[in-house]
């Protein structure tokens, strides 16, 4: 039984280091589904109650071994950033200060207002707002665009160069991606991004409708939209998108097509950074990435406003 129980942690462990590049087809999608987007924390006790049962009368150094395995596991798994970077308050670089927020729902504007002043913002990306809730938060100079409910703020000259339009057949509706170029002597490009939730695929799993069509039909539509922000980034031009992607850094889906990009959050972010909270646990989908033509200089999850969401905000300078 010892010999079963430490091939299954040493499995189960594996499994949480690749889960990024496993294969997506109709068996491994509600099970990628279930580990990203569900509570992650009740396998993380399962690990760390096994590792006590199979470390009883073993050797030191098997047990060692299995502690280390296990803690690399798990910071790989709750995305755990070990970034010794720049704080965010220092002072910046001759670049751009971007902030990106989901406001669907009560959010202080205020402190938003605050927010924005002591941290020098360059360029806002909103999601789930309307220019008439913008609008009055930052009048003029500030230049505000907005296409269905994203809203984009500038500092800088703001031209807008179009949008992505959601699957109509699958219920979408508005746009997931409004695209911009900022400024004039050294443009970079901007895409304002709100990707497809997986929710309507996460429900059907809860009911244990794991074949439902729209599990597969949900994930395709993720991936068209991914597919379209990461051909906006595959330009010579410095280039970002920011806001909530709705999926997690270690999703297949985000490996595959957004992956090669530089993640802030990843890169220079610190210890779990959950961007969106629930009421049993935190995840981190909201990002701020970029193509080589740029380089993050650091990168924070800020306090919350008072919606699901936590804003996010990175400085960036162009690579030299």
């Amino acid at each position: 039984m010892r010999y079963v129980l430490q091939g299954l942690f040493v499995l189960f462990c594996a499994a949480l280091l690749s889960l990024s590049n496993w294969p997506v087809n109709d068996v491994t999608r509600p099970l990628l589904l279930s580990l990203l987007y569900f509570p992650r924390w009740p396998l993380a006790l399962g690990l760390l109650l096994l590792l006590v049962v199979i470390a009883y009368r073993r050797p030191w150094w098997l047990t060692l071994f299995n502690t280390l395995l296990l803690a690399l596991s798990l910071t790989v798994f709750l995305e755990i950033k070990l970034s010794a970077s720049q704080a965010i308050a220092s002072q910046r670089p001759a670049a751009v200060t971007i902030l990106s927020l989901n406001m669907g729902g009560p959010t202080d504007t205020q402190k938003l207002q605050r927010m924005v002043e002591t941290y020098d913002v360059d360029v806002m990306a909103f999601q789930e707002t309307s220019e008439q809730e913008i609008s009055g938060l930052f009048p003029a100079p500030w230049q505000t665009h907005c296409v269905s409910r994203l809203c984009t703020v500038s500092r800088w000259p703001l031209r807008y160069q179009g949008s992505g339009e959601r699957n109509q057949a699958l219920d979408g509706w508005g746009r997931f991606v409004a695209f911009y170029q900022l400024g004039a002597d050294k443009p970079v490009q901007l895409a304002n991004v709100h990707l497809e939730t997986p929710r309507k695929a996460l429900n059907h799993i809860l009911r244990a409708d794991v074949s439902h069509i729209d599990v597969m039909l949900n994930t395709n539509e993720r991936q068209r939209q991914a597919q379209q922000v990461a051909h906006f980034l595959g330009s010579d031009t410095p280039g970002l998108a920011a806001g909530d992607f709705n999926m997690v850094r270690l999703s297949p889906l985000y490996s595959a097509e957004l992956g090669h990009y530089n993640n802030s959050l990843a890169l220079a972010g610190r210890g779990l950074a959950h961007t969106k909270l629930t009421s049993y646990h935190g995840v981190t989908i909201d990002h701020v990435i970029h193509n080589d033509k740029l380089q993050t200089h650091s990168a924070a999850v800020l306090e919350n406003l008072g919606g699901d969401h936590n804003p996010i905000i990175a400085r960036l300078t162009h690579t030299p």
